[in-house]
């Protein structure tokens, strides 16, 4: 599990385009498991080898975003990048 804070951006021209979500003026963070599917593939593979303090900056190819899908703030197709800082992470316990 990990605890991020993030910026996304629509890519236009291999630049940052318009900002489509944040939640870094909120001072809310989002939290989820790695590598079980509940966030696009991008943020799934891009957090991995991330400690509590690092930032990095993920430039996502559409089929590892929301790929043809289409809403209100991201159009179909459509390139991202996130600034994301990982603010907390817990090793998921074995069962073994």
């Amino acid at each position: 599990n990990v605890s991020i804070k993030y910026s996304g951006w629509l890519e236009n021209n291999n630049k940052v385009g318009s900002s489509f979500d944040s939640n870094i003026s909120s001072g809310t963070q989002f939290r989820f498991e790695v590598g079980v599917g509940r966030v696009i593939k991008g943020w799934d593979l891009g957090v991995i080898g991330m400690r509590k303090g690092i930032k990095r900056v993920l430039a996502i190819p559409s089929e590892l975003g929301y790929g043809e899908k289409e809403n209100s703030s991201i159009p179909s197709g459509s390139n991202l990048i996130f600034e994301i800082e990982v603010t907390g992470s817990k090793r998921k316990e074995s069962s073994e």
